[in-house]
């Protein structure tokens, strides 16, 4: 089985050369048999921004979330080298480990215990703070159910990460449902969050292919979750007339609630950027935006897929907005905290769907001082804008590129009524063959 994983030793960070107006130098520390292994971390702050007591960033500082975020990064790092090594650990090896020298044997890579691995993977983000108790314990006695699994049903007493497969997992949540009675899909998709965690580990520390990892961890059982207006494109399509849009913002000019003219911001921005969805605005980050060449870039959350979209003045002046008032050096509009874990699909749905709640009660409201007769939401903004750009001669080829659109027949037959007589004809003829050929296949 190699060596214990268990046994990482304890670190601790300190500074040097605590010159007052001069910034110091972070150490790392780690205790190993029975001596300490000392490196710098290569980060420097100001000694005042240190609590040497709590050997931690003060929560004071202005730096406080940048700093603490770089710590763990370095940490984290460290110790998934350390939890990889299957020798016994010595102070030579950390201080290699350390000063990027250790060189494992490739023989043995992946040949760690993943069990063992999820186990102290979950109690490290446990001793770091990043869990609480109840998170913790409940995470320990799913990856032992795993474990369990493992070695009644599949007769396997040792698995590798090497040996790790989507096959596998998938056979563990049958055999959760099939021989567990669990019932609850919801219940299942959280059994598997602290194995696909460890998983994305391994991945981010060489352990393993991230191409698998990624078909692993993304290996979540659908759930029946209520569905939102503001998030289906097959909906009866609601959009705002030239008059209802001088309405919403004449509504946004009176509005004194921050809360309210915030959201209202969102609404305006997805119209402004060719009707971004409400999930991309949800997962826009601040690296996305090029405000020299004006453009938005970034992965659409639904179809995976890299767009460049470009922005215009009102978009430019909502953004500077946000960029001075946000709070938020990560994600623009603040809908999540700055280390929020974007491969975390389970937690990023529960995000989007809670998020998504508020957002479309605050719509609703302004909706009926409006006096529309249909719910305001964040996709009529995208209806919106396509409906206007169609009738303001936009090809749908065009459009579909800009609202991220798996192929320009999605558009055609989501607004085909608002298209020139012409197309719509043409449209509904491709579509009826479709049909046709489809149903003769």
């Amino acid at each position: 089985m190699g060596r214990q994983t268990s046994t990482i030793p304890k670190s601790s960070f300190f500074i040097k050369n605590k010159t007052k107006g001069r910034e110091s130098i972070l150490y790392i520390r780690y205790f190993v048999c029975g001596k300490y292994v000392k490196h710098s971390t290569g980060i420097k702050l100001p000694a005042a921004d240190w609590d040497a007591d709590t050997r931690q960033v003060r929560r004071s500082s202005p730096n406080y979330k940048r700093l603490s975020a770089q710590i763990d990064v370095f940490r984290s790092k460290t110790d998934s080298q350390i939890l990889a090594c299957e020798e016994r650990l010595t102070p030579k090896i950390v201080s290699d480990i350390l000063n990027g020298e250790y060189a494992p044997d490739p023989k043995k890579t992946g040949k760690v215990d993943f069990i063992e691995y999820a186990a102290t993977y979950n109690r490290q983000q446990y001793d770091l703070g990043r869990l609480g108790y109840s998170t913790y314990y409940n995470a320990d006695l799913n990856i032992k159910k795993f474990g369990k699994f493992l070695k009644d049903r599949m007769r396997i007493g040792t698995l590798f990460i090497k040996d790790l497969s989507v096959d596998m997992f998938n056979k563990y949540i049958l055999y959760r449902k099939d021989t567990l009675g669990n019932t609850s899909n919801e219940g299942i998709n959280k059994a598997l969050v602290p194995l696909y965690k460890a998983v994305r580990y391994a991945a981010d520390n060489g352990l393993m292919e991230r191409g698998l990892a990624t078909s692993i961890s993304t290996n979540y059982i659908e759930k029946k979750t209520r569905s939102y207006s503001g998030e289906t494109d097959e909906e009866k399509v609601r959009y705002l007339t030239d008059t209802q849009f001088r309405d919403l913002l004449d509504v946004y000019d009176r509005t004194r609630n921050e809360a309210t003219r915030k959201i209202m911001d969102m609404f305006l921005f997805s119209y402004y950027v060719c009707g971004l969805r409400y999930s991309d605005l949800l997962t826009l980050e601040w690296r996305h935006i090029d405000f020299e060449n004006r453009t938005l870039t970034k992965n659409v959350y639904k179809t995976k897929r890299s767009i460049s979209l470009p922005l215009v003045d009102k978009a430019i002046e909502i953004l500077l907005r946000w960029r001075k008032t946000g709070g938020n050096s990560r994600f623009v509009f603040n809908l999540l905290d700055e280390g929020f874990d974007l491969s975390d699909i389970v937690k990023q749905n529960n995000a989007r769907l809670t998020k998504n709640r508020n957002i479309q009660q605050s719509l609703r409201s302004v909706g009926i001082k409006m006096g529309l007769k249909f719910n305001l939401t964040i996709h009529v903004a995208r209806h919106t804008f396509a409906v206007q750009a169609l009738k303001n001669g936009m090809d749908a080829h065009t459009i579909s590129h800009l609202m991220g659109h798996s192929s320009s027949l999605v558009t055609e037959k989501v607004y085909a009524e608002f298209l020139p007589d012409t197309i719509n004809t043409t449209v509904r003829e491709q579509l009826e063959r479709n049909v046709i050929e489809y149903s003769s296949s």
